[in-house]
């Protein structure tokens, strides 16, 4: 428990309540302190930051740190892309459900960015040819007889 304690210090203060009396981020702490008593071969982690404090992110990235440093192998689905790919080795990207990138976590980042320039780009050709359309449109406005 010692080691549970160190890399999450406000369990220690809250060590005598239940857990479900803990807030969200402690409870998001609690779950992770298993992987570090008992550390598993493989923690899957959806999601871990969602609604958490900038302060308690930190903590739990740091608690995966440690628990991927023991030996764990991590898959981490999360939006905060930088933080993931501190700790990772190997990084998949989707975009809208198709993969955009597989390959070391070090180049995602790069792959992030041209993917989000492309999805701009295009954002921006559809924005002009929507804004200077003229003529009629696709709607069939004829009166039918009744």
């Amino acid at each position: 428990m010692s080691r549970v304690y160190d890399t999450f210090p406000v369990l220690r203060e809250q060590r005598h309540k239940r857990g479900n009396n803990l807030s969200g981020g402690q409870q998001r702490l609690l779950s992770l302190a298993g992987a570090l008593v008992a550390p598993p071969k493989l923690l899957v982690a959806d999601e871990l930051s969602l609604g958490l404090a900038p302060l308690v992110v930190e903590m739990v990235y740091d608690g995966l740190r440690q628990i991927h440093e023991a030996g764990t192998a991590l898959l981490i689905v999360e939006q905060q892309v930088d933080r993931v790919l501190e700790i990772s080795d190997e990084a998949m990207v989707l975009d809208c459900g198709t993969l955009a990138y597989d390959g070391p976590a070090e180049n995602a980042g790069q792959a992030m960015d041209r993917l989000l320039t492309s999805r701009r780009e295009r954002n921006l050709v559809a924005h002009r040819d929507s804004s200077t359309h003229v003529g009629p449109t696709a709607w069939n406005l004829e009166p039918t007889g009744l």
